[in-house]
């Protein structure tokens, strides 16, 4: 590598040590962020239960100024900037806790205005032109609701269920050559997702559950990718399983889980050159063990340990 570097682009810098990366001492990569965010909470406290308002909006505005060849020799450099105008909001009730049932339900809202705007290429220090650029309007709406009751004195069921609607409308992409705006189809879809766990308290200071989850990531618009052919990706799915105990006592708290994850069409980002892509890959699982530790030598010290063992594998891709 050095050798092709220094006799096509003459002398240039080289990384030597570990942890050391090289760029052109003409072009240094960057990151520029500016971020207004405004909150609001407010709590409502009714007979029974509190409602709980959170409401957020967001304007994001990036520059990235990045070395796609990760060298020193001036091959490819890359600048765009992302625009984000994100609104969200949430209501969420909570009943009082009686002596067997526990629940909470809420309604959620999300919109994001997202640009990749200006994005602009240098090959070979030609200098920097335009070469595309896409944009997705996002929206979500959802209802959700949990509740948790007790069978009997030491055995509890938790049930809960979401139900999302996700839809990306006037998304385009432009063309890296003719620098033509495309239009891209709107998608949309509808899930519902579950979720279930029993629960064992042994004795007041530990219990031992069982868990089953279902997951759904919406399917997006690839216009990254700058093919118009290939931008629809399918939504993500997961089914979780979970196996735990939980201990928590005066001076020691120990907990350990095994879980199981199974994926479907999982989304798998990646570059090619400049090109944003997101794919699905077809099946892939992650199965796994946990487990920490916290000792408590006085009060004013403590000893925490904690470890994982993680297989995770694409089945198919």
């Amino acid at each position: 590598v050095f050798s092709f570097v220094n006799s096509v682009y003459g002398p240039s810098f080289v990384a030597t040590e570990p942890d050391e990366v090289a760029f052109s001492s003409a072009f240094q990569p960057e990151f520029q962020s500016e971020a207004d965010i405004f909150q609001l909470t407010v709590k409502h406290e009714l007979e029974r239960a509190t409602l709980t308002s959170y409401t957020q909006l967001r304007q994001e505005r990036t520059t990235s100024i990045m070395d796609f060849d990760f060298s020193a020799a001036p091959v490819f450099h890359f600048i765009y900037d992302a625009n984000d105008d994100i609104f969200t909001q949430e209501f969420l009730l909570s009943a009082e806790a009686s002596d067997k049932l526990q629940w909470t339900t809420g309604l959620f809202f999300f919109a994001n205005e997202n640009e990749y705007a200006n994005n602009r290429g240098d090959a070979f220090n030609q200098g920097f032109v335009l070469n595309g650029g896409s944009g997705t309007d996002t929206r979500s709406v959802a209802a959700f609701g949990d509740m948790t009751y007790q069978l009997q004195d030491n055995w509890f069921l938790t049930a809960g269920l979401r139900v999302s609607y996700d839809e990306t409308t006037d998304a385009y992409l432009t063309n890296s050559d003719t620098l033509q705006q495309i239009s891209v189809d709107d998608i949309n879809d509808t899930k519902v997702t579950p979720r279930v766990v029993l629960r064992y308290t042994p004795t007041e200071e530990s219990s031992v559950y069982v868990s089953y989850t279902q997951g759904h990531k919406s399917g997006v618009l690839n216009v990254g990718g700058q093919d118009p052919d290939n931008v629809e990706i399918d939504p993500e799915k997961i089914q979780a399983f979970e196996l735990g105990y939980k201990y928590a006592g005066d001076n020691f708290t120990f907990d350990t889980a095994a879980y199981y994850y199974d994926y479907q069409d999982l989304q798998v980002a990646s570059y090619d050159g400049a090109k944003s892509l997101i794919e699905n890959a077809g099946d892939s699982s992650i199965t796994g063990v946990e487990a920490q530790a916290r000792f408590a030598l006085s009060e004013n010290l403590s000893f925490n340990l904690g470890g994982n063992y993680m297989n995770a594998e694409y089945e198919n891709f």
